[in-house]
């Protein structure tokens, strides 16, 4: 038995499969400094479920830490244990992704690329100190990629897209930018195609030149990519995540209980809730159908979670 990438056709009603996820620093091996203690609370709380359903677990879906995964594969390599795998989807192909509304406009699903009159809503403030998020395709344009950049992303689309010929069609994007030339004119050029569905033009996002919008030298107007604007895809990537686990319609192991294992300082409202069926990311939301707990990995007894190196790296003592 061994975890597997691919997926799998929804779990039977013969199956007891439990999600495994992973929150806050628990998710981040950087701060987990035992990572078998970790995987001994989660091994002890899919043991209880089976106890509780009176019948063995058949499959353990991991997400948040893939490290936890490996090692949870590692100790149920045998064929009467459950089967283990890592289920997530990449926050990247999410960046792009606008405001959506369904049912005559009686539901909204949050945005992860906002405009400044959607931001300056949800803040509370003047339109005029926002801006329009700049679609992906813009901002790795605006950092200017060199052509090895460039060709990569070529091939990666011509491998992709059937209709793309890289030899016979003009590689472009739908995104134009003003450009000034040595003579002071100015014009407007076409940059590379963008796509987030290919790893290859994800790979080229530059997280270095990643800003902070609340920062007091932040500038609307400069066609970067906000930290805020990432951790909306990450909510949406985690909540996506959560309600193709949750529901049989979708091509993956629908699990039936789950488990959150937290740092202590955040139980991690936000995937409880999906599992309760609130999942304000998702169209129509599906809910965890089975047993849900919650597991602190910073409970008295325990050394998992690395706080020393945590706030040394981030200087947040709270």
């Amino acid at each position: 038995m061994s975890a597997t990438s691919d997926t799998q056709t929804s779990g039977t009603d013969s199956e007891l499969n439990v999600l495994v996820a992973a929150l806050g620093l628990t998710a981040n091996d950087r701060y987990v400094k035992d990572l078998g203690a970790l995987a001994d609370k989660a091994e002890s709380a899919i043991q209880s479920i089976a106890g509780m359903n009176g019948r063995r677990v058949d499959n353990v879906v991991l997400r948040g830490n893939y490290a936890l995964e490996q090692e949870l594969e590692e100790r149920m390599d045998e064929d009467a244990l459950p089967d283990v795998q890592y289920e997530s989807i990449d926050f990247r192909m999410l960046l792009d992704d606008e405001p959506e509304t369904y049912d005559n406009g009686s539901k909204e699903i949050s945005g992860v690329r906002l405009t400044a009159e959607e931001k300056a809503e949800n803040n509370d403030g003047d339109v005029a100190e926002f801006g329009d998020d700049a679609s992906m395709a813009a901002i790795v344009a605006a950092s200017d990629p060199d052509q090895e950049t460039v060709n990569e992303m070529i091939e990666a689309l011509d491998t992709v897209d059937d209709d793309f010929d890289a030899d016979e069609d003009e590689f472009v994007i739908h995104e134009w930018r003003e450009v000034e030339y040595e003579d002071g004119s100015t014009g407007i050029e076409a940059f590379s195609d963008f796509d987030l569905r290919i790893r290859e033009h994800r790979d080229a996002i530059p997280m270095g030149e990643v800003e902070d919008a609340t920062d007091d030298d932040f500038d609307p107007e400069r066609t970067v990519l906000t930290q805020q604007r990432i951790n909306r895809a990450k909510a949406k990537a985690k909540a996506k995540t959560d309600e193709r686990l949750y529901n049989e319609w979708h091509d993956t192991v629908t699990v039936d209980a789950a488990v959150f294992l937290h740092d202590g300082s955040d139980r991690g409202m936000a995937a409880l809730e999906n599992a309760r069926g609130q999942n304000d990311w998702a169209k129509y939301p599906s809910q965890c159908e089975g047993t849900v707990l919650e597991l602190s990995a910073n409970q008295d007894d325990d050394a998992i979670v690395d706080w020393e190196r945590y706030l040394l790296e981030t200087g947040d003592l709270e």
